[in-house]
């Protein structure tokens, strides 16, 4: 429910649902709902923050992006878009994550975290991650 107030209150301009509408004409699951949509744009009880609340972030502080290349929710466009903004960022894009279980896939995105909590000096980076494993059936 959290995720679903959270989207509802981050709202959408009528330029970006005006775009969603269009790709979901031809987006391979339709106007499937998820976050963004125009269908999950509304909760009772929470209010659009309004266009000042969606304006461009900008900061000289550092920042670490991490996105998923299978990230449908905050896919690694939507960390680029922010990049002018936040000029000492970095992007640690990782191929074939998605937007749960980010950090337990794998030793070396924990290790750039770290690096960066020391700050040490990233750059940008794609890491590839190992293919998801199929879920197995329970022992009989």
């Amino acid at each position: 429910m959290m995720s679903m107030a959270m989207d509802a209150a981050s709202g959408m301009s009528p330029a970006r649902r005006a775009r969603i509408t269009r790709e979901a004409k031809t987006a391979l699951l339709g106007s499937a709902v998820n976050a963004g949509s125009p269908e999950s744009a509304w909760v009772p009880g929470v209010e659009d923050l309004g266009d000042a609340f969606r304006a461009p972030v900008r900061a000289r502080t550092p920042v670490l992006l991490i996105s998923g290349t299978l990230d449908g929710r905050t896919p690694v466009d939507n960390a680029e878009a922010l990049r002018p903004g936040l000029p000492r960022s970095v992007h640690l894009v990782l191929e074939g994550a998605g937007h749960d279980g980010l950090f337990q896939g794998d030793p070396r995105i924990l290790e750039r975290i770290r690096a960066f909590f020391r700050g040490d000096r990233l750059r940008d980076e794609r890491l590839q991650l190992p293919d998801p494993e199929a879920p197995r059936p329970p022992p009989k």
